[in-house]
């Protein structure tokens, strides 16, 4: 059997955590990059991006090589900005339409957000400006 990569990871001293995005990627017979998979992880130096792929239906999938780009320690934004690059590159092996859903739903919970504080701006600073003429 043949290694497919060969791994010389060495973590800093203090084993810091280093959050990362990461896909997997691979060069067919016509040159021509192609993304299979995309994920995330909490820390780099676990090994999770580098572990055998395993693709639908149990099969596996060749990858050239593994890119990695540092994320926020903040699961929520590193969650948000995976569902994005996955929406945008829309890997081979993953069902981006799910990822572009989480995209739209924290869009549309942003644009509430924002309208919830115009509405309740309004009224507080009318009370604010009532309270000041009554003094």
């Amino acid at each position: 059997m043949k290694k497919i990569v060969t791994l010389n990871l060495y973590p800093p001293p203090k084993r810091k955590v280093r959050p990362v995005i990461y896909f997997h990627m691979y060069v067919n017979k016509n040159k021509k990059l192609k993304i299979q998979y995309g994920g995330e992880t909490v820390d780099l130096y676990s090994g999770r991006p580098f572990r055998a792929a395993e693709g639908t239906w149990g099969r596996r999938y060749p990858v050239s090589y593994v890119r990695w780009i540092d994320a926020s320690t903040n699961p929520k934004r590193r969650l948000f900005w995976e569902a994005v690059l996955i929406a945008k590159f829309r890997p081979k092996q993953q069902n981006w339409k799910t990822y572009q859903r989480r995209v739209d739903i924290y869009h549309e919970e942003r644009e509430r957000k924002k309208n919830r504080k115009r509405y309740m701006t309004r009224p507080l600073k009318d009370f604010i400006k009532n309270y000041e003429e009554e003094r």
